[in-house]
């Protein structure tokens, strides 16, 4: 009886780890935004390395010290980095040091008129990361602080790509981890993270090597021999692939590996080869072709799955993927619209709809950063409609959430449930 118990509490613990790792790497990406990583060190100074479009360094490692100084000597300091309206992005990491910053940074820049937002970053195993040799060979050319900043602005604009740089044990904590096999936490948490790399897709062309080595179906000498075949000449479609894969490996990888910008626009979308004659098919009866009918959507409007002999669920990954080919799985980040940091508590009424972003994850709930210098708390009872556990479930830091205000009186309650949705521009 207590070895069946402790299976069951050990399948659950791994599959509450499993979850929650998975939250942290498919966390909606900022995309090619020009952004600035903003380190804290034990001095409270400021680190800051400013990350290009593509992800590469941009100018020198910059230092700034802030004791003693007023925030408009602050915004004169900062004044040069603003000034390239490119960069609009602040990446902060979410520990205690670094959330003091925020606040202190939102008025520099402020002062600095300056319109960028300071968006808040997981920033687990970054410091591990940063001291390893892979941190040393990625950037050499920064110190371990400017290496911490310039992760952050990357894991900003590529939370999944930048979060494979660390080991997975290192993004999920809490006791649970203490209580279950090393070899079944390990086992379980490499699952996860194929999953998600499957889940979003890879670039034969562009993705680092991190990501095609998490990809399942894939040997790792057939990566290496993937890696040298791109660096030679980049796949023009993906029956190129045939010549670094073998026929098991294409037949299971195919449709993770997408090639853009090829002669073949299906190759660009995540249909596997297998189904282009059903997606040809589709489009003909739609009167169109792949080349004039793919991403627009309404071709298939009207249209049924059974008419093909196709179940419910291919048809509408088929004629989503029509639509809209090769998109992102991952949710689309928004600039949520703060509080003012002098907002008048007689404004903060119950009921009152606001959005912040989530600073910390426990089991008891959450801290919500709504732009005034104390976080708002949720507790885990205001998490959701549903009985929840733990709250690491459902939320995972630098979450955009929308929360209704149940007390101002202290510290600002917020909930969760219930909360109509914004809608967004698509």
């Amino acid at each position: 009886l207590r070895l069946e118990l402790k299976e069951r509490g050990d399948s659950g613990a791994l599959r509450f780890l499993s979850k929650y790792l998975r939250r942290q790497l498919l966390a909606p990406p900022g995309g090619d935004r020009a952004t600035i990583g903003v380190n804290v060190n034990a001095r409270n100074d400021w680190i800051l390395v400013q990350v290009d479009e593509n992800g590469a360094i941009f100018g020198p490692e910059i230092t700034i010290e802030t004791k003693g100084k007023e925030p408009a000597a602050l915004a004169q300091e900062l004044e040069p980095l603003v000034a390239d309206v490119r960069f609009r992005s602040f990446a902060v990491g979410s520990g205690k040091a670094s959330r003091a910053a925020m606040v202190l940074l939102r008025q520099v820049l402020a002062l600095a008129d300056s319109d960028a937002f300071v968006f808040v970053v997981n920033d687990a195993g970054l410091s591990a990361w940063s001291n390893s040799p892979g941190g040393r060979d990625d950037l050499p050319d920064l110190s371990v602080p400017g290496r911490v900043a310039a992760g952050l602005a990357r894991r900003f604009q590529d939370p999944l790509s930048e979060l494979l740089k660390a080991e997975p044990r290192h993004l999920v904590h809490g006791m649970e981890q203490s209580h279950v096999s090393k070899a079944a936490l390990a086992r379980v948490l490499d699952e996860a993270v194929s999953s998600c790399v499957a889940f979003v897709g890879c670039d034969a062309n562009r993705s680092p090597a991190g990501e095609l080595r998490r990809l399942p179906g894939l040997s790792a000498e057939s990566v290496d021999n993937l890696l040298a075949r791109r660096a030679a000449a980049p796949f023009k479609n993906r029956e190129e692939l045939h010549e670094v894969l073998s026929e098991a490996e294409f037949r299971n990888a195919a449709g993770f590996l997408r090639v853009r910008d090829g002669d073949q626009p299906l190759d660009a979308t995540t249909l596997h080869p297998e189904q282009y004659p059903l997606a040809r098919k589709v489009l003909e009866a739609a009167g169109t072709s792949v080349d004039d009918g793919l991403g627009r959507p309404g071709n298939t409007k009207g249209m049924k799955g059974q008419d093909f002999e196709v179940d419910p669920d291919t048809w509408r990954a088929l004629t989503r993927e029509l639509s809209f080919p090769g998109r992102d799985p991952r949710h689309r980040l928004h600039i949520p619209e703060l509080l003012e940091e002098n907002t008048d508590p007689a404004r903060l009424t119950k009921d009152r709809i606001v959005e912040g972003i989530v600073t910390n994850v426990a089991s008891f709930g959450v801290f919500v950063d709504v732009g005034l210098p104390q976080d708002a708390m949720v507790h885990i009872s205001e998490v959701s409609d549903r009985y929840v556990r733990d709250a690491r479930e459902l939320l995972s830091v630098g979450q955009i959430v929308r929360g209704k205000i149940v007390d101002s009186g202290g510290r600002l309650t917020l909930s969760l449930k219930n909360v109509p949705r914004e809608p967004r521009p698509q």
